[in-house]
């Protein structure tokens, strides 16, 4: 029931949908107007939607910009299996909406088809669903042209500067991220974990991505053509092209920006820093210059207790050694 409104948005309401633009057309408009900014409306090459939702948006771009391939990939396997179906199968099929708040004259039931816009067998064999965790995918880093997040910030429940960490990994070198929707937080993040506008760009420039691109604009979102209510969000779009192969921030800024964003390789200088503790001097070893707080965590992991949290022992320990602390083993 959760997933009514996901859905029926996608695939029914814009039937009965009296607006100039409806919220599909809009969403779509939105991301052709970040390619086109950034001179990549012809050429998507392989696209991922990381929080596809029931598909729709990864649908539209692909059979209105035809990249090479199209992965929607949501963790909600519903979802994602409605768009298989839908999509893939061109298979459609019907779901009921009771609306509590109905507009006079209007009935309370509705049961509406969900069908997706039709498009031949060679373009729909290009395009898939997955349903997967975004943060632990079966993809190979450095994989995809492009990358959409839309409405992402809201349910992924991470802070954006691992988002901005994941997306530099499925990226190829000079790909580019868009992300579309509201700068909303999920409730588990602290007040300084819910970036501003500002401190997005900031962050962004920090791990060598150059922002080509952004707009923000009003607009109805989750409206029922039963309702009496509608919900309005400003949404935020921005194009940001990944940084270069090798990219490492050589800005002097305290705290360091590998610190503040682990997916950065660690400049090989820090391994220069004397330590007596033998334990501390072998994690010093670890740094080549081209290995980032996140991977070193990745092999402490297994060498922990259950619950201990890799990558904030990591961070920890860098941190303090940056600042001159003593440390014991």
């Amino acid at each position: 029931m959760q997933c009514h409104e996901l859905l029926l948005p996608d695939w029914a309401w814009e039937r009965a949908d009296e607006l100039p633009e409806t919220e599909n057309a809009g969403a779509l408009r939105r991301v052709q107007a970040a390619l086109t900014a950034c001179g990549q409306a012809q050429a998507l090459g392989n696209l991922l939607v990381l929080g596809s939702g029931a598909g729709r948006l990864s649908w539209d771009i692909h059979r209105h910009l035809a990249p090479s391939t199209t992965l929607a990939l949501d963790n909600n396997p519903l979802l994602s299996a409605v768009a298989h179906r839908l999509v893939a199968l061109q298979q459609p099929w019907q779901l009921l909406e009771v609306q509590p708040s109905r507009q006079l004259g209007l009935p309370q039931e509705q049961l509406w088809w969900l069908e997706a816009p039709a498009a031949d067998t060679e373009l729909r064999s290009r395009w898939f669903a997955l349903a997967a965790d975004a943060w632990q995918a079966p993809l190979r880093r450095g994989c995809f042209d492009v990358l959409v997040t839309p409405w992402f910030v809201d349910v992924n429940g991470r802070e954006i500067r691992e988002l901005i960490g994941l997306v530099a990994q499925l990226l190829k070198p000079g790909g580019l991220w868009i992300n579309t929707g509201p700068l909303l937080y999920a409730s588990n993040l602290t007040l300084a974990q819910k970036y501003t506008h500002d401190e997005i760009l900031t962050l962004l420039g920090m791990a060598g991505f150059s922002v080509e691109f952004q707009q923000a604009e009003t607009l109805t979102y989750l409206k029922s053509p039963l309702s009496t209510q509608v919900r309005g969000e400003q949404v935020w779009t921005f194009a940001a092209r990944a940084p270069a192969q090798g990219y490492i921030n050589t800005q002097a800024e305290f705290p360091p920006a590998w610190l503040q964003l682990p997916h950065l390789p660690i400049p090989h200088s820090v391994a220069l820093v004397q330590q007596q503790n033998p334990v501390l001097q072998q994690l010093l070893g670890l740094v080549d210059g081209r290995t980032s707080l996140q991977q070193i965590a990745a092999q402490m992991a297994p060498n922990l207790d259950p619950g201990q949290d890799a990558l904030a022992l990591v961070k920890t320990v860098f941190a303090q050694l940056l600042l001159g602390v003593e440390m014991e083993a």
